[in-house]
């Protein structure tokens, strides 16, 4: 008898995730892009800041398609603005009346977490992109880091019905 190797020819989560991360990475407001849970987020603040972290939260396979649920967070250190404030962080958006820079953050997450979402939603070939919902916080984790979470629905199409199976 034969040795069989089953070749999966779908789409991977290795495709997915690469896209996911190239998006982030070439973000111009991003400096740093992880993968993995949300207990794994540097509190201690060693990462070069604003960074988005992303990852799947589960993943249906159906018989066309397979469905994954991804978080997606963007986070940057909240800063007191004063007037000795000086560099980047002295660019907050004025008629706030906020003594921080939270309301740029949240901008910011919201912006990189629409473009990224948008930008899939192009690739209508491969992706589908549902149910997309975001979240603003402050104070959810230690160390002074405010952000955004997304939640949404990648849904990859199946370039084939079945694995190639050869002896």
């Amino acid at each position: 008898m034969a040795n069989l190797v089953l070749t999966n020819q779908n789409t991977s989560i290795y495709q997915m995730t690469t896209l996911l991360y190239d998006l982030a990475n070439s973000h111009p407001n991003v400096k740093s892009v992880f993968f993995g849970d949300i207990y794994d987020v540097d509190e201690a603040k060693q990462s070069l800041f604003p960074y988005v972290q992303f990852y799947i939260t589960n993943s249906t396979v159906n018989e066309k398609t397979t469905t994954h649920n991804i978080r997606m967070i963007f986070l940057d250190r909240k800063v007191i603005i004063d007037n000795t404030t000086t560099g980047p962080d002295q660019n907050y958006s004025p008629g706030f009346n906020r003594a921080d820079n939270l309301i740029d953050i949240w901008n910011t997450g919201f912006g990189v977490g629409t473009d990224i979402v948008s930008y899939i939603r192009k690739r209508k070939e491969l992706y589908d992109v549902n149910t997309v919902s975001g979240t603003p916080f402050d104070r959810r984790m230690d160390n002074g880091l405010a952000g955004y979470e997304f939640n949404f629905t990648i849904t990859q199409f199946n370039n084939t019905n079945a694995c190639i199976v050869s002896e």
